[in-house]
């Protein structure tokens, strides 16, 4: 009887000891998962694909931008206009009554939603209805050189400080404070009045503009500094894009040459490798943070392919392996499931499988 109270509490030992190793391991399990990038790979295997084109309503397949509105559907930007994507059709941009009031955007090259105020700003270039386009309560509202714009080639738009600023492809900056527009131009400090990108900071105040040719300028207290090789250890002057992630105090910089990252004291420099970017060739960057990521996550993308990183691991996704199309990417977002890619022939959406 004594022995096998002893074997009684032995089993029970050994069961609790089992259970504890469980939650342990669970727990281990968990933590791993929060921490490392799951679901992300660079075999293309691990990844559902969808594409959408004309067939699925689109209205022009070149798509140029992509701006998220913060309630699960993206503006595209397109060589014939604006469309609204929910996650599986094109809507056309209308107002009240059906129709789209006010003269609509071609050509369209930038778009920023502004949540605050649940605005898109537009950037259209090269046709004669170019220009800044504010879109809002169903209404298209047209600036140009008319209302003080330095040129009518809109290139890039972002909005901070209770400001729009429009950077123009031969006439610098545009800053527009809802009434009046300024300028800022290589006579004000600009490196170069060839605007590509722009990103504002609200938790410094400052506006950040990034050049076709001569590195990027930071604008702050009336002040420009300009960031080039010379200057800094940008890695390469010609400036595709720039993003920044406020929430990680770092600025990040798309070139020909690779990606440079600034965090206000320090650069560091990612060039292509083995462990790191597919191509030096940066057209566009998004920075994403999901709910269940402890940290931001950073998509990069070439003409062909796209580069995932988070915390200083990279994995790159060779787009035409997976879709077997050719496509051109022009811009990239994403949200907590998909990746989207704005391409010469039309949308893809990238699933985590």
């Amino acid at each position: 009887m004594k022995k096998n109270r002893y074997a009684i509490i032995k089993t029970a030992l050994l069961s609790i000891s089992l259970a504890a190793f469980i939650l342990s391991a669970c727990a281990v399990s968990a933590s791993f998962a929060a921490s490392s990038l799951a679901g992300f790979s660079s075999d293309t295997n691990d990844y559902s694909f969808e594409f959408y084109d004309s067939d699925n309503g689109l209205i022009n397949q070149h798509i140029t931008s992509l701006a998220p509105d913060n309630k699960g559907s993206i503006y595209t930007g397109t060589w014939g206009g604006i469309m609204k994507f929910d996650g599986s059709i094109f809507a056309k941009i209308e107002g009240a009554g059906g129709r789209v009031e006010g003269v609509a955007p071609q050509f369209v090259s930038a778009l920023f939603y502004d949540a605050k105020t649940d605005t898109l700003w537009i950037g259209s270039m090269f046709n004669k209805n170019a220009g800044l386009f504010k879109y809002h309560n169903g209404h298209f509202t047209r600036y140009s050189m008319i209302d003080g714009m330095p040129s009518d080639n809109v290139s890039a738009v972002c909005a901070g400080g209770g400001k729009i600023y429009a950077g123009t492809w031969g006439g610098g900056i545009a800053v527009f404070d809802g009434t009046k527009f300024e300028v800022l131009n290589r006579k004000n400090g600009l490196s170069d009045n060839y605007i590509t990108s722009l990103a504002y900071s609200e938790k410094t105040s400052a506006l950040w503009a990034a050049s076709k040719f001569s590195g990027a300028n930071l604008i702050k207290d009336g002040r420009v500094t300009v960031m080039d090789d010379h200057t800094s250890s940008l890695v390469n002057n010609y400036v595709h894009k720039l993003v920044l992630d406020d929430a990680e105090n770092m600025v990040y910089f798309g070139t020909s040459g690779g990606v440079s990252k600034f965090n206000g004291a320090a650069w560091q420099n990612v060039i292509t490798g083995p462990d790191t970017i597919g191509d030096n060739f940066i057209k566009d960057i998004f920075i994403c943070k999901p709910k269940s990521f402890d940290r931001s996550i950073v998509y990069y993308i070439t003409a062909n392919d796209v580069s995932v990183s988070f915390d200083n691991a990279y994995y790159n996704i060779v787009i035409k392996k997976l879709s077997g199309r050719d496509l051109e990417l022009n811009a990239v977002a994403a949200d907590e499931n998909y990746i989207y890619l704005a391409t010469d022939r039309g949308l893809c959406k990238i699933g985590r499988r």
